[in-house]
């Protein structure tokens, strides 16, 4: 089959692979377990395996000529959402003004992505520590605490809980400092386990922040990795079948 024939397969391809993983992700998320991640991994290569079938149906490629984009994609949508499914937020980013970290888990902030706190502090007793086991990169450890304002009690729902991985098992460096910003968590299956099994009451809304000193900044550069993988994805899904197809051709008399 041609090139000429195949190269409009496989940009619907791609078109496609894109949209099912963002989609099914953005749909799926946040993820409450790590068996709801899985799934929706599953449901990704379904998506991925029924846009090859359909296309190979219309004889615009075969199951050679998606081998490739499927396997970039297989792995891809494993990482974004592991990574957060941030995509969409470089469209549709949703800011809060200076709030008391009080007002975090209200309704009218529970579509928010970035949060700007006007007090707060995180509460360094009450923070949960889980190391992450990697084969083939470094181990980590996962943190979560509470971050509350000032006059809380023990008792009292915490309102916002601040959550990242970090080489070492100290605390955080920048959670020693007043809270100033952060942003939404979408991800959160080890997380959500380690603040239920934390003792404290959480408030039903209560988000999960990185928290950070610009956030927004932050949100949209972590936000832009998975632009580049997906920007990755597509180079090499195109660039490789035509330089096969270029070797292919004879040389000139």
């Amino acid at each position: 089959m041609s090139l000429g024939r195949t190269l409009p397969g496989t940009l619907l391809f791609l078109l496609a692979g894109s949209a099912a993983v963002v989609g099914i992700n953005g749909l799926m998320t946040p993820y409450r377990t790590g068996g709801g991640m899985f799934l929706g991994w599953l449901l990704c290569l379904a998506a991925l395996a029924a846009a090859g079938g359909v296309l190979a149906k219309w004889k615009l490629g075969d199951s050679g000529r998606f081998f490739l984009p499927f396997l970039l994609f297989a792995l891809y949508s494993c990482l974004y959402g592991i990574l957060g499914g941030l995509l969409p937020r470089l469209v549709t980013l949703r800011e809060t003004p200076a709030i008391s970290v009080a007002e975090a888990g209200q309704p009218a902030y529970e579509t928010s992505d970035v949060f700007h706190f006007s007090d707060g502090n995180v509460l360094k007793r009450y923070r949960s520590t889980r190391q992450v086991s990697r084969r083939m990169l470094a181990a980590g450890f996962y943190h979560a605490a509470p971050v509350v304002p000032e006059g809380w009690k023990e008792f009292d729902p915490v309102p916002l809980w601040a959550v990242g991985e970090f080489q070492g098992k100290a605390f955080p460096d920048d959670w020693t400092k007043p809270v100033r910003g952060g942003y939404r968590l979408i991800s959160d299956a080890t997380y959500r386990n380690m603040i239920e099994g934390n003792g404290l009451t959480s408030q039903p809304r209560a988000p999960m922040v990185i928290l950070d000193e610009h956030p927004r900044e932050a949100l949209l550069s972590a936000a832009r990795i998975e632009l580049w993988g997906l920007v990755a994805v597509w180079g090499l899904s195109l660039a490789v079948p035509l330089l096969l197809a270029l070797r292919r051709k004879p040389a000139a008399p």
